[in-house]
């Protein structure tokens, strides 16, 4: 039976544990970012919503975020949240 052969291993391509964590949140955070950009555009004209539609999106995004930058912290515990608005 044949050995598997492992591709090389660039030395100067491993990244180190800062590297990573930059590299994934720049493209996270832009992602966020962009998909923020997105939900601006519900804000036409031709949307129907209400200030109250726009009150609870407020409430559940600043909850995403506060427990995005929460989950930083050692001893915090995450919990999976949806949001749905009624009709």
């Amino acid at each position: 039976m044949e050995a598997l052969k492992t591709p090389p291993c660039d030395v100067n391509s491993t990244e180190n544990s800062r590297e990573v964590f930059v590299r994934l949140a720049n493209s996270r955070v832009n992602k966020v970012l962009s998909s923020l950009d997105i939900l601006k555009k519900l804000s036409s004209r031709k949307s129907s919503y209400t200030q109250k539609d726009v009150l609870l999106m407020k409430k559940h995004l600043h909850a995403a975020v506060d427990e995005a930058i929460e989950s930083f912290n050692p001893s915090s515990i995450s919990s999976k949240k949806t949001f749905s608005l009624d009709i």
